[in-house]
């Protein structure tokens, strides 16, 4: 198995005839490279970093056929690159996994939440005192008492000020 540097150091099998059509580049893959492998490659980060690298463009990016033909492509033998389709894929599987969980365990979050409230304005969270008023009379003393402090009520007069 080849280490990280001779993969680094060996020439892609990119088919060296590059069509060129406007602003659309052509490659060709040899058959020794996985389509999916090429894919994921030129999804990756590591792909980013060689287009930022060859990038020829100021405001826009752009990438000729000479820059893309100068691009050093790590490439596996077929087997390595099937092993690293198949680990990828099965990456992005249990990501979608996670993702389902994690939307369906937001729902039932979103629904405790509900349910906490609702209970709490039952006066269901907690035992209850069989002992305690019903909230009906306890509302009914507050307005007494607030009647009853209306009417204890002195007016206050303002205060005077005088030069001196």
């Amino acid at each position: 198995m080849p280490t990280e540097a001779e993969w680094l150091t060996r020439k892609s099998r990119i088919d060296r005839r590059l069509k060129q059509k406007g602003w659309l580049v052509i490659i060709r893959l040899d058959a020794a490279i996985d389509n999916r492998f090429a894919f994921y490659f030129l999804t990756s980060p590591y792909d980013k970093a060689l287009v930022d690298r060859f990038d020829n463009g100021s405001a826009q990016p752009n990438l000729s056929a000479e820059s893309v033909e100068r691009y050093v492509v790590p490439l596996p033998p077929s087997a390595e690159q099937q092993e690293i389709v198949r680990r990828v894929e099965a990456l992005f599987a249990l990501a979608d996994q996670i993702e389902a969980r994690y939307a369906i365990a937001t729902a039932h979050v979103e629904k405790l939440t509900q349910s906490i409230l609702t209970k709490a304005f039952r006066g269901e969270l907690v035992p209850q005192d069989p002992n305690d008023e019903p909230a009906a009379v306890l509302l009914e003393k507050i307005r007494q008492t607030k009647m009853g402090d209306h009417s204890n009520r002195t007016t206050k007069r303002a205060p005077v000020f005088t030069r001196g």
